[in-house]
């Protein structure tokens, strides 16, 4: 028997849908299946990354630095309202330990 027609299960929820701004890059997605990605919240203190938000008008979904990743707390909040208001894909860019700064100085 097929999963979707087990007992207690007679349909299925379609997952909430983000509003899409006019003439935005998450359109090119999702007429022709491109991802274009980009990593957000990689800096750290006074090692910010200027300009970040500059690519988002182009891309269709970012990662944002978490778990141990170079990046610090407030900046990957600041990255995940830039990923809210341009209503991008989400994706967690998950990192290990790394030096303050590392390789962003």
């Amino acid at each position: 028997m097929r999963r979707s027609r087990q007992k207690g299960r007679t349909h299925k929820v379609a997952p909430a849908e983000a509003p899409v701004k006019e003439g935005s890059s998450a359109r090119l997605f999702m007429q022709h299946g491109i991802d274009i990605n980009t990593n957000l919240g990689e800096g750290f203190g006074s090692y910010r990354i200027e300009g970040e938000a500059d690519i988002l008008p182009f891309v269709t979904s970012a990662n944002i630095a978490c778990g141990a990743h170079a990046g610090d707390p407030v900046l990957m909040e600041e990255a995940l309202e830039m990923v809210r208001y341009y209503g991008l894909s989400l994706g967690a860019h998950i990192g290990y330990p790394d030096l303050a700064g590392f390789g962003r100085r």
